[in-house]
């Protein structure tokens, strides 16, 4: 598909390619990227030419962003071809713990709930980042998500014991929303209701974001296929599935109609939202209301680079406009560097860092008083690592908005 242009190597305005502005090396760049896997895939023995460690060099630096599939003028989308490569590279190669504990975080996460507040002391403690970093891979610079003794789930479940009317929007419980920030899930609920929603969650295991980003694809079909038919089941009237975290709700979108064709995810992807983005068209269409109390400052927006491919950063921006008072911009600040998993691992660390000093960080310090918004928990976890500055959620600011 690549035409040769090298729109990839562009510097400034949009997000791809991330590690090439960092590194200007035109293997880090997706038209190198796709150069290798061509002249791998046309040579005698393609099958094993793509498993030769040249071309894991290659891939090494994508950051699975999903800039190429939407700005690249031939759509390549190495996201995808990433996944699928890093597939076969480990057919039948030992996996390194590292890439195992991440791609399985929806189980890791889980079991930690056991003793929060004790697994938080562990993760905070200098041996253990140190055992982390040289078993897993896991830089000791950074910071690790905490976990909650009430989850997004059971705070629910607590709610719900009130409240038995029928649905008419799901909220996706993510494995970062659920475990980590279920603060942000809250505030997503209490928008909802004083829209004049009833919400309930959808209850599913994991979308399989960190596995596909890992290459487990087997695993991931498997995952699919043991919770599509019911979700499927809950939204076939018509019910949206709204979801808080873009790469989490736009896998549901992008990735599980191609993994696992048929109707049942087909459905589902029509049905998935960015909660944001649904309400504001509710809002826009007359269909719900809401009563907001104004804020008299400067609002930024850092878009997830999921969001910004697939789907695009309209929907943040108009429900944020909805604050009477609040001055909202979009930055063009491409990619924050943290993709994921990415910038966990020291391997990637320093490239993380780089790619966030390109252009997110300049613009956080051009306005140091502005309020600062990003849709993404890795480009909140990359603020949060690297500046003195929060970043929150959209539905977070309307949360605190809302006429009691």
């Amino acid at each position: 598909m690549c035409n040769g242009s090298g729109v990839c190597r562009k510097m400034q305005g949009g997000t791809m390619c991330p590690s090439f502005r960092a590194t200007r090396d035109e293997k880090d760049s997706t038209r190198g990227r796709a150069n290798a896997l061509r002249l791998a895939l046309t040579g005698e023995q393609p099958l094993k030419a793509l498993r030769e460690d040249w071309v894991r060099e290659v891939l090494e630096l994508c950051l699975m962003c999903k800039a190429c599939k939407s700005e690249c003028p031939s759509n390549v989308d190495l996201a995808k071809l990433k996944a699928e490569w890093l597939s076969l590279y480990y057919r039948d190669r030992q996996r390194p713990f590292g890439q195992w504990l991440m791609a399985n975080i929806h189980r890791v996460n889980r079991l930690g709930t056991w003793s929060p507040r004790l697994v938080n002391r562990i993760q905070q403690s200098a041996l253990f980042r140190w055992f982390l970093e040289k078993t897993a891979g896991i830089d000791r610079r950074r910071s690790l998500p905490a976990l909650h003794e009430e989850t997004l789930r059971l705070w629910m479940a607590r709610r719900s014991r009130r409240r038995m009317d029928s649905p008419d929007v799901l909220l996706l419980d993510d494995c970062f929303t659920n475990f980590n920030e279920p603060h942000i899930g809250q505030a997503a609920v209490r928008v909802l209701e004083a829209a004049g929603c009833t919400v309930r969650l959808t209850g599913a295991i994991c979308c399989g974001r960190a596995l596909i980003s890992k290459g487990y694809l087997a695993e991931v079909r498997q995952l699919i296929q043991a919770q599509a038919p019911r979700l499927a089941a809950q939204v076939a009237g018509g019910i949206p599935i709204l979801g808080l975290e873009p790469s989490c709700l736009l896998t549901l979108c992008d990735e599980w109609p191609e993994l696992v064709p048929g109707p049942a995810t087909e459905t589902i992807a029509r049905a998935a939202h960015l909660a944001d983005a649904w309400l504001a068209r509710e809002l826009d269409a007359g269909r719900r209301t809401l009563s907001l109390r104004g804020l008299n400052e400067r609002c930024i927006i850092h878009g997830h680079c999921h969001q910004k491919a697939l789907v695009g950063t309209q929907g943040t921006l108009a429900l944020l406009q909805r604050i009477p008072e609040l001055d909202v911009r979009v930055l063009d600040t491409g990619c924050c560097g943290m993709a994921g998993s990415f910038g966990y691992e020291t391997a990637h660390y320093d490239v993380s860092t780089a790619i966030a000093r390109l252009d997110l960080l300049p613009a956080l310090e051009k306005d140091p008083q502005a309020l600062v918004v990003a849709p993404g928990t890795s480009c909140r976890h990359q603020i949060k690592d690297l500046t003195p500055r929060r970043a929150l959620h959209p539905l977070e600011v309307v949360a605190n908005r809302l006429m009691t």
